[in-house]
């Protein structure tokens, strides 16, 4: 199961890159080297980018995310969703 959330974006900003970097900072955050063993399952609680849609008229975009339901309790605590 997960939550739909849509991110409106003007046209100044580049939506694929801005849905992709809230997609992940939103869920499990950024990771390195030193998490690579705990790659495959901060991966199975990661945001995923359905769609990015440019109005033709305003240039304004529409990217739409889906969060997973349940978070990590670590993931929860830095988002805040401790709760839900």
């Amino acid at each position: 199961m997960t939550i739909e959330v849509d991110y409106r974006f003007p046209a100044s900003v580049d939506p694929h890159k801005q849905a992709k970097i809230i997609a992940a900072e939103q869920t499990v955050g950024t990771w390195d080297a030193r998490f690579a063993h705990r790659e495959a399952a901060l991966r199975s609680h990661l945001a995923e980018v359905v769609s990015v849609q440019t109005e033709t008229e305003t240039g304004h975009s529409l990217a739409t995310i889906h969060f997973p339901k349940a978070l990590p309790q670590k993931v929860c605590h830095q988002v805040h969703c401790v709760g839900l």
